[in-house]
């Protein structure tokens, strides 16, 4: 069992999902609608911890909710998933754990700020620095750069064998 706050209890005022907004009272029976834009930003900025719940097995949507987490210095605490995206690790980036898990992993993290934020930074230095659009634009310079490069060049043999024929 994971150690507790220092008042002894786990206690979640209210639980912030991407989507929706869920009373800590339970399922209210209101369908509450999704959260987007100002508001979204608010919440997330708000958020000491954003949990990542998987939508199917093989989709954890870890690709676009950590960057939206990450750019708020929230930590994203999700379900184990697989490794859909390389350049966000766990324990490094983010927490993951199994479902039995996640509610002591996540007081685990409550009661252990300086671990926390320490992911929380990482996570931020990341998605602001190493992952911006700038980088991406880039990376995708660079491989169009390699396929006109290769196929100038094949195409640059090419004719130089029908010259020599």
């Amino acid at each position: 069992m994971a150690a507790l706050p220092p008042n002894g209890k786990c206690v979640n005022p209210d639980i912030r999902l991407l989507g929706s907004v869920v009373s800590s009272a339970g399922v209210d029976g209101i369908v509450h609608p999704p959260v987007y834009g100002r508001q979204r930003a608010l919440l997330l900025h708000r958020a000491k911890i954003s949990l990542n719940l998987l939508p199917t097995w093989d989709d954890s949507a870890l690709a676009y909710r950590w960057p939206l987490v990450a750019a708020s210095r929230s930590l994203l605490v999700t379900e184990s998933s697989l490794p859909h995206a390389p350049e966000y690790q766990p324990g490094i980036h983010y927490v993951s754990a199994p479902v039995s898990d996640l509610v002591d992993t996540i007081c685990y993290y409550l009661a252990h700020p300086a671990e926390c934020e320490s992911i929380i930074e990482r996570a931020y230095q990341s998605v602001t620095q190493r992952l911006t659009m700038r980088d991406g634009v880039h990376q995708i310079m660079q491989l169009a750069e390699c396929a006109v490069g290769g196929v100038g060049a094949e195409m640059a043999e090419q004719r130089q064998r029908e010259a020599l024929s």
